[in-house]
C-alpha cells in the first residue's frame, strides 16, 4: 500500500526506536507527502527534531504545508500550540497574528490568551478566553480562563466560571480544586464541608491479592 501515509509514519515510529533516525526522518517527510494534513505526523516529526537537538528544523514541517494550504486553520492551531509547548512564544504570538488575518476561530483565541498569560497580562488573557468560550464553550479552555481568574484575584467571577463548568464535567478534580481554593479564599464555610482534612485524609492499610 505505497499510497498509505499510515504505512510510512509507523515505519517512521520503528527507526526511530531502533535509533535509525536518517532514515525515520525520510519516512516522516513521506508520510507528509502522502498527507500533508496529518497533525499526528506533523507532531511526531516536530519532537524527533527537538529530541535529536535538531532544533532549527522544528516547525519547518507546519511552515511548508501552510504554504501549501492557507486556509486549512487545524495546521495553524497545531503549530502555534507546539510552539507554545516549547516555549517559543515570540514566534508563536507571530504565527498567531498571521492566523488571526485569516480567522478568528475559538481556538486561535484560546491560544491567544495562553500567549497573555505566559506574559501576565492577565485582562487581555481573561477577554481572549472568554471570546473563546462565547464562540464554543470547552471545558479546558474554562480551565485557564478560571486559573487567570484566580490569578487575577476575582474568585467571585472564577466561581461564576466553575458552575457553569461543572454543568459539563461536575466530577472534574480540577474544578474541584479550585472551587475549594475560591471557598477558602472568600471564607466561605462551604470549604470546610468540601476540603475536610480530618474526614477525608489519612493513613490506610490497603489489602493486597
Amino acid at each position: 500500500a505505497p499510497h498509505l501515509s499510515d504505512i510510512d509514519y509507523n515505519f517512521a515510529n520503528t527507526l526511530f526506536e531502533q535509533q535509525n533516525y536518517e532514515q525515520a526522518e525520510k519516512l516522516y517527510w513521506s508520510a507528509l507527502g502522502k498527507s500533508p494534513t496529518n497533525i499526528e505526523v506533523h507532531e511526531t516529526l516536530n519532537e524527533f527534531y527537538w529530541q535529536l537537538n535538531q532544533k532549527d528544523h522544528f516547525g519547518r514541517s507546519y511552515k511548508l504545508a501552510i504554504e501549501r494550504m492557507p486556509a486549512n486553520m487545524s495546521l495553524r492551531h497545531a503549530y502555534i500550540d507546539s510552539l507554545i509547548s516549547a516555549g517559543l512564544f515570540e514566534q508563536a504570538q507571530y504565527v498567531l497574528t498571521q492566523a488571526l488575518s485569516v480567522e478568528r476561530t475559538p481556538q486561535l483565541l484560546a491560544l491567544q490568551g495562553r500567549i497573555a498569560a505566559n506574559y501576565n497580562q492577565n485582562s487581555q488573557s481573561i477577554d481572549a478566553f472568554e471570546q473563546s468560550l462565547q464562540q464554543v464553550y470547552d471545558v479546558e479552555v474554562a480551565l485557564n480562563l478560571i486559573k487567570i481568574l484566580i490569578m487575577a484575584e476575582d474568585y467571585t467571577k472564577a466561581l461564576t466560571y466553575i458552575t457553569q463548568a461543572e454543568l459539563v464535567a461536575p466530577l472534574h478534580q480540577l474544578l474541584i480544586a479550585y472551587k475549594g481554593l475560591c471557598w477558602q479564599i472568600l471564607g466561605d464555610e462551604r470549604y470546610e464541608w468540601l476540603i475536610d482534612y480530618q474526614r477525608y485524609i489519612g493513613a490506610y492499610d490497603i489489602p493486597v491479592p
